[in-house]
C-alpha cells in the first residue's frame, strides 16, 4: 500500500525557526489553491490508475492545514476518496496548530473521516512559545487536546521541541511531565535545528541566539526516553513515541496489559498499528520503510516506481501550472540501486525494529553482511549498533549519534 501526503503551505504566522515550505499572509490565495489541489488529486489518480495502488494512509501536513476552512479540508478528502482506492485506509491525519482549531471545526473533520490529529504544541511554557513565535498559549494547547478528545478523536499526537534558547534540562522535564498529564496517544520530540535563511539563523549568526550546550540537549533527550518509558510509551523511532491503542478505546481489540512493562527498545516490532497495541504513525512508517508515497500540493515530494519527484514550491507557480492543465512537477530523479540501499539503511535504522537481514535480502537480492559487514562490525565495536541473527539496530548511544552511524552506510555503497 502507498501513502498519500497532502500539503497545505499556509500559516497565520511564520515561526522564526521554520524552514518548511510555508507562507503567511496569503489568505486571498486559499480558494484558488484548493481548486488547484483538487485538480492535481484527480490528475494524479488517473496517472496511477493502471497500477491500482491501495492507499493505506493519508496525511494532511503543512504549514497549517487547519488554516483552511473545515469544509475545504473535507472537500479535499472527498476528492481523494473519489479518485483513489482508500478502502484500506486506516489512518487519516490532519496537522493543526492549537490556535487554529476549536471543538466545532474538529467535530466537522472527525465526522468527515479524519481519525488522527497531530497538534504542533512545541512547548507548554508560554515564554518559550513567545520565543518560538507560536500563535498559541500553553492554555490553548491543553484546550486543543481536550477539544480533540471531545470531538471524537481517539488518536491524538503532539509535537514538542527541545534544545530551545535558554531552556534547561529541568525546563524540558516540566514540558514532558505536562505532556503526560494530557495522555496523548503519540508524541514526536524534535531538537531545535537552527537553519540558515531563517530569522533564528540570522540571530544565531549575529550572536543574539544560542541553543543550550550539546550535553544539555543530549540530557534532555535521555530524560525524555526515561520519563516516557516510565509513563508507558513505546519508543519506536528516534524522535517518536507511541501510546497504547487501547488506552482510550481506539484502534485495537487487544486486552490492556501493563503498559509500563516495556520490552527492550530494539526488540519492539512496529509492523502494524494495532497488532501489538501501539499507536504508531502508519504514514511515517511508509517513509521509514522506504515505501511508495504520492505527495500532492505545493512543494510536496513523492516516491513512485523508483522515481523521486517534487512539486513546484511557490503556491502561485503551483497554481499556475495546474490551471494550465500541466502537472506541477519541479524536479524528478530516478534513484540508483546504491541510493536506494543507502536510504533504506538510513531510514530503517531510525526505527526500533532496525534493518532486518531477511527483508534486506528480499528487497535488494544481496546479503546485508556482504554489503556492510565491516561497517556493522566497526559500529558495534564503537557501541553505536547492536546486532543479532535477525538484524541490526541503533544502541542507546547510537540514537544520540545517529548521523555518525548513517554516514557510514551512505558513503560505503558501491
Amino acid at each position: 500500500m502507498i501513502g498519500l501526503y497532502i500539503h497545505i503551505p499556509f500559516c497565520e504566522k511564520k515561526c522564526g525557526y521554520c524552514d518548511f515550505n510555508s507562507m503567511a499572509g496569503m489568505k486571498p490565495l486559499h480558494n484558488r489553491y484548493v481548486q488547484a489541489l483538487l485538480a492535481e488529486i484527480s490528475a494524479r489518480a488517473r496517472l496511477v490508475e493502471e497500477h491500482s495502488p491501495l492507499v493505506g494512509s493519508i496525511y494532511f501536513g503543512g504549514g497549517t492545514p487547519t488554516i483552511l476552512e473545515p469544509v475545504d479540508l473535507v472537500r479535499i478528502l472527498r476528492e481523494v476518496s473519489d479518485g483513489w482506492d482508500i478502502s484500506s485506509v486506516a489512518e487519516i491525519t490532519v496537522e493543526a496548530n492549537p490556535g487554529s482549531v476549536d471543538l466545532e471545526s474538529l467535530r466537522v473533520l472527525r465526522q468527515a473521516g479524519f481519525n488522527r490529529v497531530s497538534l504542533g504544541v512545541q512547548s507548554f511554557d508560554d515564554n518559550q512559545l513567545r520565543e518560538l513565535g507560536r500563535i498559541h498559549s500553553a492554555r490553548q494547547a491543553g484546550e486543543a487536546i481536550a477539544a480533540s478528545r471531545q470531538a471524537g478523536f481517539t488518536n491524538v499526537s503532539i509535537d514538542l521541541m527541545f534544545g530551545l534558547p535558554n531552556q534547561s534540562v529541568v525546563d524540558f522535564g516540566r514540558d514532558i511531565q505536562m505532556a503526560i498529564t494530557h495522555r496523548p496517544d503519540h508524541l514526536s520530540l524534535y531538537a531545535l535545528t537552527i537553519e540558515e535563511g531563517t530569522p533564528f539563523g540570522e540571530r544565531a549568526r549575529q550572536g543574539r541566539l544560542a541553543p543550550p550546550p550539546e550535553d544539555d540537549v543530549a540530557d534532555m533527550y535521555c530524560l525524555a526516553e526515561e520519563v516516557l518509558e516510565s509513563a508507558g510509551y513505546c519508543h519506536y523511532e528516534i524522535s517518536n513515541w507511541a501510546g497504547r491503542c487501547d488506552a482510550r478505546g481506539g484502534g485495537s481489540d487487544i486486552p490492556s496489559g501493563d503498559a509500563g512493562a516495556l520490552e527492550n527498545w530494539a526488540k519492539r516490532d512496529p509492523r502494524s498499528n494495532s497488532s501489538n497495541g501501539w499507536q504508531y504513525c502508519r504514514h511515517n512508517l511508509v517513509y521509514w520503510r522506504c515505501g511508495e508515497y504520492i505527495g500532492l500540493g505545493a512543494g510536496a515530494h513523492s516516491y513512485w516506481q523508483g522515481v523521486r519527484f517534487s512539486n513546484e514550491t511557490l503556491p502561485k507557480e503551483y497554481i499556475k501550472k495546474v490551471e494550465e492543465g500541466r502537472l506541477p512537477v519541479l524536479e524528478s530523479e530516478s534513484l540508483s540501486p546504491a541510493t536506494q540501499i543507502s536510504e533504506y539503511m538510513m531510514l530503517g535504522l531510525r526505527t526500533a525494529e532496525g534493518v532486518r537481514r531477511e527483508s534486506f535480502a528480499v528487497r535488494f537480492g544481496r546479503r546485508l553482511d556482504d554489503t556492510f559487514g565491516s561497517q556493522v562490525e566497526t559500529l558495534c565495536e564503537l557501541g553505536l549498533l547492536e546486532d543479532s541473527e535477525s538484524g541490526i539496530w541503533l544502541s542507546p548511544r547510537g540514537r544520540l549519534l545517529g548521523n555518525e552511524v548513517f554516514v557510514r552506510f551512505i558513503l560505503s555503497v558501491d
